[in-house]
């Protein structure tokens, strides 16, 4: 009698890694030939070692719950081994069914292997290729291991104003949309309070800077104590000065453990801080107007510190979840310093993971042209200072009068080469996505 039997095609290369929002560890078959990714747990891919050419699906069936423990029904395996035959993980050969019978012990010892394979290469540390060093501009003062205290403490104290917060949150829905038409109708006085107070003096760039990270600092503790509600309370938290003068805390926790819906929330409550201090500050900017106080010095640099923040923090709230992945794969859970380490990664040259869908890959195309936008209002910024400022000075009599559009020119070249790697590195990516074979416990 013959029957269908599957064979395991030993053409993919088998590694064992971390699998982005999952706590536990995965074997990836990587399949050149279609440059795919496959990702299969312990017991699928123990599966695929049962298809050995000779085994039929009632011998698969048996060894496999006789050694695992679990149950597997028949129907589902055979779709699976279907889908797994539809990528080329196996192959279906016809074959004359014998009635050699299969020694357990070995099959245990081969499972045990597998099991110890993947513990192994779990306290193994990450490859040097992609263990990017971070930047060496932050001095830290204080860091805390154990910051649940902390921040319960400071939730407990959020519940006693919860009134006050969800206000906070509704009102924005008037309040931001309010604060930008104020800017709209008013941007004659804001370019000539930037001027005034930020172009015309250059250190006042040194307060500006030190606010930003004071903007920074607030977001970060509200997806602390947002987080800590998530039963995975943050790693550690830490405090410390960006270049010697601009405060920032850092609070770690592992992104990976979180769901998708979860790190939406505790990333929001970041843009929604960001909003709320930017609200705020052009009202206190268009008051002080009215009543010609002395403010707008310190509600512009708000303002301008403000809507830098805004976008830097939206890029990593864009709905993509090949952004996540990216801050598990590289074990970062910091949202700032997980962009710098990405963006180290595409100027290094390390290759990114590759676990991305096509619609991933579509989304991220999307981030790179918003990255290159933020870019380029970064590098504006920065030439509006260097042209009104340093440059007036220094670089027109050194290098020319045409020194600032070389320099604007070059800074916009270097982002845009920076947004096509990572354009053509998330474009060359593809996952596919396999089911798990369903088992029950015996």
């Amino acid at each position: 009698m013959k029957t269908d039997v599957y064979r395991f095609n030993n053409v993919n290369k088998v590694i064992c890694a971390n699998c982005a929002g999952k706590k536990s560890k995965v074997y990836k078959l990587i399949n050149k030939d279609k440059n795919t990714v496959y990702e299969l747990d312990i017991k699928d891919y123990y599966l695929c070692k049962l298809c050995n050419g000779k085994n039929t699906i009632n011998t698969i069936i048996e060894t496999f719950s006789t050694v695992t423990g679990d149950d597997v029904d028949r129907e589902s395996l055979i779709e699976f081994l279907q889908e797994l035959e539809k990528e080329g993980i196996i192959d279906k050969i016809i074959q004359i069914e014998s009635s050699k019978t299969i020694n357990i012990e070995d099959e245990a010892r081969i499972y045990a292997d597998i099991l110890k394979e993947s513990k192994r290469e779990t306290e193994l540390k990450i490859d040097d290729e992609n263990n990017i060093e971070e930047p060496s501009l932050m001095i830290w003062i204080w860091e805390s291991r154990n910051p649940q205290n902390i921040l319960k403490g400071a939730s407990e104290f959020s519940k006693s104003i919860r009134g006050f917060i969800n206000l906070a949150q509704y009102s924005l829905v008037i309040l931001f949309p309010l604060a930008i038409g104020t800017i709209l109708n008013n941007i004659d006085q804001l370019k000539a309070d930037y001027t005034t107070y930020l172009i015309e003096n250059i250190p006042n760039i040194f307060g500006l800077l030190t606010v930003a990270g004071v903007q920074a600092s607030l977001a970060g503790l509200a997806s602390g104590i947002v987080t800590q509600s998530f039963n995975n309370p943050p790693t550690s938290i830490s405090f410390g000065l960006l270049m010697g003068f601009i405060p920032q805390v850092a609070i770690r926790f592992k992104s990976e453990y979180l769901t998708s819906r979860q790190r939406r929330i505790a990333f929001s409550s970041i843009i929604k801080v960001r909003m709320f201090v930017l609200s705020v500050a052009v009202y206190i900017w268009q008051t002080s107007h009215t009543y010609g106080t002395t403010l707008p010095f310190y509600t512009i640099i708000f303002i301008i510190t403000g809507f830098i923040g805004l976008i830097i923090d939206s890029f990593p709230l864009w709905p993509s979840p090949g952004y996540y992945s990216l801050i598990s794969a590289i074990d970062k859970q910091d949202v700032i310093r997980s962009t710098i380490s990405i963006w180290l990664m595409l100027i290094k040259g390390v290759s990114l993971p590759k676990e991305l869908s096509a619609r991933r890959i579509n989304i991220s195309k999307v981030i790179g042209i918003i990255g290159l936008i933020e870019g380029l209002i970064i590098i504006y910024i920065l030439i509006s200072f260097l042209s009104r400022g340093i440059s007036d000075v220094f670089v027109k009599e050194v290098f020319g009068e045409g020194a600032r559009w070389l320099i604007s020119l070059g800074l916009t070249l270097y982002v845009a080469n920076v947004v096509y790697k990572f354009w053509k590195a998330m474009s060359n990516a593809r996952e596919a996505k396999l089911g798990s074979i369903p088992t029950t416990k015996k």
